[in-house]
């Protein structure tokens, strides 16, 4: 019913428009993403078919954010996402033409998997499109700014026809696009390098200007500067698209193109390498440097480059000499002494020959907030609060080194999140609900194949003398998920006894023994049941006067961890309760097993706990207890339920600790 309902409107469209005097270009809005692989597998011959009718097509492109990472889309997240929800569609690729979403063979396509899938279009579509008229037509243009800051647009919009044009909710829709971006490599996880008739910002937003109609035989001519977004990637490939639309129906009635101008006499430096953390741990000093390259195919000769250390003045360099295209150049500041609390080194190149650069993406680069450690250690136990931070500020008492540069608060990894942060919707996000704040390891948008991600992030703490201590250890409170059957990030827990020359390792946490809850390919938060306690000991550090520890964490793309309530300490003062009321008493028999197991776990005190057996692949199979009281002692649970044999994994998780193990069956 709902496919021959649109084919009924668009076929009163038609009728309506039989004596229009201009041709309609055609409208095709796809929304795509660059971690899609029906995207990569459709994209290919779907630009193909745009190329060959590139004079009657108007293509615009929409970086969605699902099913994964795409940095275009994080350039400008809202805006796709509300045109996506126009059409009521909630998955990639599709693609609108002139308002509609095709189903089944509208105009000679091919829509037999779903509608709107970039691979049903076929030329027939296109001819049949094309021989539609409109009683209006449009003229755009635009010119950039000599600074390429803003743009100038000047459309003209005429009615050609001898009647009144009436619109029930008519919208102009002003876009700014790319029409080419290439990365060096893939920036998602689908392949995909070459991207077209990227939509890069709407004027003003998604809801467009109010457009209810035009007067027979007028016109209506419209201008508007507009700022150039920071983040095209290449100002030599900025364009202008305009289409009228009628939200009661979703037609377009028409569309138009104003393609990008020739930058002449404008290069392109690219800031490469910066100087992003100390030399080592203990360093009290730093000696800035960039790497600039002639990433543009203009010779240049002359540039300026700044850096700033937090507000203070800018250093600047007017550099004169001659950097071929693909040539490099460093540039080495004076060192700078640093004290005890972070500091933030940015660099920019602000001029290129004389000129702006025509590549907004890589003049700025930040450095990570750099952070030395205090030379004194401080006296153990040593515990790590972050209640007094705000959402996105690193916590005290660590020096912070993210995986991307501070700028975009490396990607949220070790910066503080509470109640207020975007995905809590006002919940607390300490470890099981006591607190409101945690530390965020951001794994979900953390692409280590990104051009300007680092492999791994770490977050080191201040020295602690362990002199005093005995039967020391390292406690923190941990929540996370892992992508389904995917991911396998890591965390390392590691010490050091000599201002980081050498680490040892003392924990090594990856993937499924990260997790804490069952996998999910949504973005994870966590709730009061998905934390878990762990202990680690360090009493080969106990008696020693400077020990440094540092958790280091490797992304391999996966999904959210957090942590809180960080100790380094000796032992628990008497009377406090056990660190893990499990206590390693957990015992699985027989094992392997063609029938039954036994679980039989012996509890320091009494104590909630949750069971749950999940398969090799990480989902969650079976529950046999959640938040089931047990009493101090020996309990015995029976699992009967595996339907097929293979590697299965037990974990029981009490108030204050978890154990793992596995079951085989056979």
């Amino acid at each position: 019913m709902k496919q021959l309902y649109l084919l009924v409107a668009f076929g009163l469209f038609l009728s309506t428009l039989a004596y229009g005097q201009v041709p309609r270009k055609i409208m095709l809005e796809e929304f795509t993403n660059a971690s899609c692989g029906p995207c990569a597998a459709q994209n290919p011959a779907f630009n193909a078919l745009i190329d060959a009718n590139y004079d009657d097509v108007v293509a615009l492109k929409y970086q969605w954010y699902f099913p994964g990472f795409d940095p275009m889309n994080q350039q400008n997240p809202d805006e796709p996402d509300a045109r996506i929800r126009y059409y009521n569609e909630s998955g990639v690729p599709v693609t609108a033409i002139n308002g509609l979403v095709p189903s089944g063979t509208y105009g000679g396509g091919n829509w037999s998997g779903y509608d709107g899938g970039p691979y049903g279009y076929r030329q027939a579509v296109i001819d049949f499109e094309k021989a539609k008229t409109s009683p209006i037509s449009m003229e755009l243009s635009h010119e950039l700014t000599e600074a390429l800051d803003s743009v100038a647009i000047t459309l003209k919009v005429t009615n050609v026809t001898d009647d009144d044009l009436n619109l029930s909710d008519g919208r102009l829709h002003v876009a700014l696009y790319e029409k080419e971006i290439v990365f060096p490599v893939a920036p998602g996880s689908n392949g995909e390098r070459e991207f077209y008739d990227v939509m890069r910002k709407m004027v003003p937003d998604q809801n467009g200007t109010t457009f209810m109609g035009l007067a027979a035989k007028s016109s209506i001519d419209i201008t508007m500067k507009v700022p150039m977004p920071s983040y095209y990637y290449n100002l030599g490939e900025a364009g202008v698209i305009a289409f009228i639309q009628d939200n009661a129906t979703r037609e377009v009635w028409q569309s138009a193109r104003s393609t990008p101008k020739a930058l002449v006499g404008y290069g392109d430096a690219e800031l490469q390498t910066v100087s992003d953390a100390l030399p080592s741990v203990c360093a009290r000093s730093i000696e800035p440097f960039a790497e600039v390259r002639n990433a543009g195919n203009t010779q240049i000769t002359d540039l300026v480059i700044e850096y700033t250390l937090d507000s203070e003045d800018p250093v600047v360099e007017n550099w004169t000499g001659t950097l071929e295209p693909g040539d490099k150049i460093r540039f080495t500041f004076d060192e700078v002494m640093l004290g005890d609390d972070p500091r933030s080194l940015n660099f920019e190149i602000t001029s290129v020959n004389g000129k702006a650069d025509y590549n907004p993406s890589n003049i700025s680069q930040f450095s990570a907030s750099i952070a030395s450690i205090p030379e004194a250690a401080n006296p153990g136990p040593a515990e790590l609060g972050v209640e007094d931070k705000s959402v996105g500020e690193y916590p005290s008492g660590v020096a912070a080194v993210p995986p991307v540069p501070a700028g975009v608060d490396g990607f949220g990894t070790f910066t503080v999140v509470g109640p207020s942060w975007t995905f809590a919707g006002g919940d607390k996000m300490g470890a099981y609900g006591d607190s409101d704040n945690s530390i965020w390891i951001n794994f979900f948008d953390w692409n280590p194949a990104d051009a300007n991600a680092k492999d791994e992030a770490t977050l080191t703490f201040h020295k602690v003398d362990m002199t005093d201590l005995t039967d020391s250890y390292f406690r923190f409170d941990r929540a996370g998920a892992r992508l389904t059957g995917l991911s396998r990030d890591e965390i390392i827990i590691e010490a050091s006894t000599d201002c980081g020359a050498t680490w040892q390792e003392i924990e090594k946490l990856r993937g499924r023994d990260l997790a804490t809850v069952s996998n999910t390919n949504n973005r994870f938060v966590p709730s009061d049941r998905d934390w878990v306690t762990d202990e680690f000991s360090l009493e080969d550090y106990d008696g020693v006067s400077e020990l440094i520890i540092q958790i280091r964490a490797i992304s391999d793309w996966g999904n959210n961890n957090f942590l809180d309530n960080i100790v380094i300490g000796g032992k628990l003062p008497t009377g406090t309760k056990e660190i893990n009321l499990l206590d390693g008493k957990v015992e699985i028999f027989p094992n392997p097993t063609n029938n039954v197991a036994n679980i039989q776990f012996e509890l320091e005190a009494a104590t909630d706990v949750d069971i749950d057996i999940y398969d090799v692949t990480g989902k969650l199979i079976e529950t046999l207890a959640s938040k089931r009281a047990f009493p101090a002692g020996t309990h015995t649970m029976i699992w009967d339920g595996a339907e097929n044999s293979g590697l299965y994994t037990v974990k029981i998780r009490t108030e204050i600790g978890e154990i793992t193990k596995k079951v085989t069956v056979f």
